[in-house]
């Protein structure tokens, strides 16, 4: 029986991990629900979280802020990916604030996974529309560190601004690509209710759409109240 030798070199092992994660977006594409799981040497690293906040009303969070060395679940998030690998995956966390409050700041973390190009998300807080994110009010270009791997813990992406919103209304925290992104990252879950029912907003590329999930993703949006 004649052996065949197969030798892996640095390029045919891109491509293969190229595959695998198209795969891995293929099957995300069929369920909305789709979380996907990363466990992997990184799962080892710890990037200190630094509290920008001080000062700030919390309008809404679920960021686990009493145990700053698990502020979120670090392992699992939600896929959020660019149009390159066949169909954008983007997702939403809807929140309503109970006061009038200018938001000054939005905090979520992101952990990288895969890119060729791209180097960057798009956060943005939206108004709703019909239970569904709807216009951005304000969005931020979000450079992606790649050293913040899928399962490092427990950084967070701090976006700044000045968005008003009202007591009551409900609004959204949205994490998109650009037009042509191949960027590949995943939107951590939270830790601090991990058995209600929560509705998130998932994009596929034709329109919104709701789904619900036991664990979302976490976020925290702060600022100051108003009158």
């Amino acid at each position: 029986m004649e052996e065949i030798e197969v030798k892996i070199t640095p390029k045919s092992l891109g491509v293969f991990c190229v595959i695998l994660l198209f795969c891995f977006s293929a099957l995300a594409q069929q369920d909305k629900t789709t979380h996907i799981t990363f466990a992997q040497k990184a799962s080892s690293v710890r990037v200190s979280y630094v509290d920008r906040n001080a000062g700030s009303k919390t309008i809404y969070s679920n960021l686990a802020s009493k145990n700053p060395n698990g502020l979120y679940f670090a392992l699992e998030g939600a896929t959020e990916q660019g149009p390159w690998w066949g169909a954008p995956a983007w997702n939403a966390v809807p929140f309503t604030p109970t006061f009038n409050a200018n938001a000054t700041s939005v905090e979520l973390p992101l952990g990288y996974i895969f890119s060729l190009n791209s180097t960057d998300v798009i956060v943005s807080l939206n108004a709703d529309s019909g239970g569904l994110p709807g216009n951005p009010l304000q969005s931020w270009t979000v450079t992606i560190n790649t050293g913040i791997v899928s399962g490092s813990c427990c950084s967070v992406y701090t976006v700044t601004g000045s968005v008003p919103l009202a007591a009551g209304q409900q609004y959204w925290v949205v994490v998109s690509t650009e037009a042509t992104s191949d960027m590949y990252v995943e939107w951590n879950l939270n830790t601090t209710d991990e058995i209600d029912n929560v509705t998130n907003a998932y994009y596929d590329g034709t329109g919104w759409y709701n789904y619900l999930t036991t664990n979302g993703v976490a976020v925290g949006v702060y600022g100051t109240k108003t009158r």
